[in-house]
């Protein structure tokens, strides 16, 4: 079993972090310029709602005290108090006792966690979570995992996959769009769960007493949402889930637009006269045949880019927004 005295592998985000999402939501549902969504778990096993005495022997403790009261619970009459002391040890924390039938340590046939927190907030208090898992001699961790400390009640949801193709799709779609709030997502490596042997909640050095209200811990099946998965894009190729301003309604709308860059584009003054319309490069010595397209050339053992009129072109500029980090180099 999990020692006591076993502090967070604060050290630890150079281990391979890769395929689980912690998702925090606010509420059971999303609103997203009039697009509701809704989610849910399936499968739930509901390892405790503390609405016993019996379920404190679920929870071990270091650095502080654990009872059961009746405020803020989510699912019952009761909720577990967690109270942290400043100062001990660094990581004060509560952990929960696998291998039961109630709180087992084979987490393989589920696909997440899920718990109903509302945390005090310190000016330098902060508030993590970390498992470690193993199966077949390979092991997982997922190390400082964050949570906001707020006295609003929220859920914090460990996703162990990687959301549906067609889920991540449409809430990428929804990213960034003015009133749109979305679950923030951060990635971390849970696939070896066969064996868990730590789970727990903790306060990364806290310099002052805190306090923690923690109801229904889950673990949780595969996420259902009523995220529509037919009919999310337009004959224009924009979300056609919501509306915005500046969003093409009609061919003749998209031909104004047209225009009126055009219009714009003769304002533009030239940054180089060594520079075509296109950014291309004019140079006697690299003139090619002008196909009215952009192209690729092979010039000595290299690939050009050719402009439209014939010139050596390079386009360095932004390629595509996504919610995620993949950086393309160039040597030059």
């Amino acid at each position: 079993m999990f020692n006591r005295s076993q502090r967070p592998l604060m050290d630890e985000l150079g281990v391979a972090l890769i395929s689980v999402a912690v998702i925090l939501i606010a509420n059971a549902s999303l609103w997203a310029g009039g697009l509701v969504i809704n989610f849910k778990p399936a499968d739930a096993l509901r390892v405790t709602s503390f609405e016993n005495e019996e379920s404190l022997s679920l929870i071990g403790v270091s650095g502080g005290r654990v009872s059961r009261v009746k405020i803020h619970a989510t699912d019952g009459e009761y909720a577990l108090r967690v109270e942290l002391d400043a100062n001990v040890n660094g990581w004060p924390n509560i952990h929960f006792v696998l291998g039961s039938e109630k709180a087992p340590a084979d987490w393989s046939k589920y696909q997440g966690i899920m718990f109903d927190v509302r945390a005090t907030a310190g000016k330098k208090v902060s508030y993590a979570v970390r498992i470690d898992a193993e199966a077949d001699g390979a092991e997982s961790k997922a190390v400082n995992l964050l949570f906001p400390a707020t006295t609003d009640q929220q859920t914090f949801m460990l996703r162990f996959d990687e959301p549906d193709d067609m889920e991540s799709r449409v809430l990428g779609m929804l990213m960034g769009i003015e009133g749109v709030e979305l679950p923030s997502m951060q990635k971390s490596d849970l696939r070896h769960r066969k064996s868990v042997k730590v789970f727990q909640i903790y306060a990364s050095r806290p310099d002052e007493d805190c306090v923690l209200y923690i109801d229904n811990v889950q673990l949780i099946g595969r996420l259902e949402s009523d995220v529509p998965t037919e009919n999310i894009v337009d004959r224009f190729g924009q979300n056609a889930l919501l509306d915005w301003p500046g969003k093409i309604h009609s061919v003749e709308q998209l031909k104004q637009y047209d225009r009126e860059e055009a219009e714009w584009l003769e304002t533009v003054p030239p940054t180089d006269e060594n520079r075509d319309m296109y950014g291309g490069l004019i140079h006697p010595d690299y003139k090619f045949e002008a196909t009215g397209y952009f192209r690729l050339e092979k010039v000595g053992e290299t690939w050009w880019m050719i402009d439209p009129i014939g010139n050596l072109y390079f386009h360095n500029t932004l390629c595509n927004i996504e919610p995620s980090a993949a950086p393309t180099g160039t040597k030059g």
